[in-house]
């Protein structure tokens, strides 16, 4: 299940997935279909918010960051970017919705 969701380019989008209260699950994908993703920490992805330039994951699925926005790219492709508020609230938000989740089990 997905919990939020950023539009990119071109019907593409960056979804974030909580799989603990620790560690998510980022993917893109397109018309539904996913077309890559990287399980990371929490720990990991907010060393990078915290940088002023950064890259994060190689291969398919590759975040860099700025000091005001993640770009998103896939297979070197820039798909997009979005500020960096927008990307910390989307983890708050797939965070929110997991210890939600987790709390009815």
């Amino acid at each position: 299940m997905y919990n939020c969701f950023i539009n990119l380019r071109n019907n593409h989008i960056l979804t974030f997935e909580a799989l603990s209260s620790k560690r998510l699950r980022l993917i893109i994908l397109n018309s539904e279909k996913e077309l890559a993703c990287r399980k990371e920490n929490l720990n990991i992805l907010e060393d990078f918010i915290a940088k002023t330039e950064a890259e994060l994951f190689k291969g398919r699925l590759q975040l860099r960051k700025n000091e005001h926005e993640i770009m998103v790219f896939f297979k070197e492709e820039k798909l997009g970017s979005m500020t960096l508020n927008a990307f910390k609230n989307a983890l708050e938000e797939t965070l929110k919705h997991s210890e939600k989740f987790s709390g009815s089990l």
